[in-house]
């Protein structure tokens, strides 16, 4: 990337759309079928390593991967992964990207220190199994920003002030995801990054695509869609438990969101007398 720090709109041409998130488990040898590009997109695969240790053989390039440790692979052509033992885990997260956007370190070992990337490729899952397609494209755009944003590519002066700024963003996401169901506002997240206010919906929206109070948002109606479908409890202690003041303005979000109203969601989606 040319520029360090993504802006919105950049994030939005990148057009990143997810496709699937897979578990290899316990295996021998997998295969990524060829994925040819259609217009301007590509499709790629990020492939992480949880257990074990791996080899991915694509054409003339192959890569070692053991326990924590990531690639990237176009799918142009057909890549083989190979168990290097038993116990091998590896989670496969497959999006689509346009083709400007193709500088990806392909067929690289590649590292990183944040536990992020690992706790986002696990709620993938959680969200996939749940068919919640909006939470997967936001957590999917989350790793690649973030993967952008730490590139190798990038002067040692870059990558210090990415870090910094990752840091608070990640910072400011751990306490959401730990209170988002007590009253929350802008000026205390700012305090929590311990930044502007300003100046964190700038750096937020430069990592995410969001602010963090439509993250916020966000989380609170995905852990709602979560309760609705697994309990009995009513819609007006739902919103509360979420962090909504009123039931009114949470099923307005709610519809806004998912296009369907709480109660009719629920009985969708409820799976807890299954």
């Amino acid at each position: 990337m040319d520029s360090l720090n993504i802006s919105r709109n950049e994030i939005f041409r990148m057009n990143i759309h997810f496709a699937t998130i897979e578990m290899f488990k316990n295996f021998t040898q997998k295969h990524l079928a060829a994925n040819k590009s259609e217009n301007n997109y590509q499709t790629v695969s990020l492939i992480y390593i949880t257990e074990g240790s791996v080899s991915v053989s694509q054409n003339e390039a192959n890569t070692n991967l053991t326990i924590n440790h990531f690639a990237f692979i176009n799918r142009e052509n057909t890549a083989y992964v190979s168990a290097n033992g038993q116990n091998t885990e590896a989670t496969v997260l497959t999006f689509d990207i346009n083709k400007r956007y193709l500088n990806f370190q392909f067929n690289q070992d590649l590292s990183t220190t944040s536990p992020l990337l690992k706790n986002y490729l696990t709620e993938l899952v959680e969200e996939n199994d749940r068919n919640d397609a909006a939470v997967c494209q936001i957590l999917t755009a989350l790793i690649i920003v973030k993967y952008f944003n730490q590139s190798d590519s990038i002067s040692p002066q870059q990558l210090n002030q990415s870090s910094t700024s990752q840091h608070k963003v990640e910072r400011t996401i751990d306490y959401i995801h730990s209170h988002y169901e007590q009253n929350m506002t802008l000026d205390k997240l700012a305090e929590v990054a311990n930044i502007n206010k300003y100046y964190l919906v700038h750096m937020f929206k430069n990592h995410t695509g969001m602010s963090p109070i439509e993250y916020l948002i966000a989380f609170r109606i995905k852990q709602a869609k979560y309760l609705l479908s697994h309990s009995d409890i009513t819609v007006a202690e739902i919103s509360l438990s979420v962090g909504f003041s009123s039931q009114s303005y949470f099923s307005k979000i709610f519809k806004r969101h998912t296009g369907l109203t709480p109660l009719k969601y629920r009985q969708m989606h409820n799976h807890h007398k299954e």
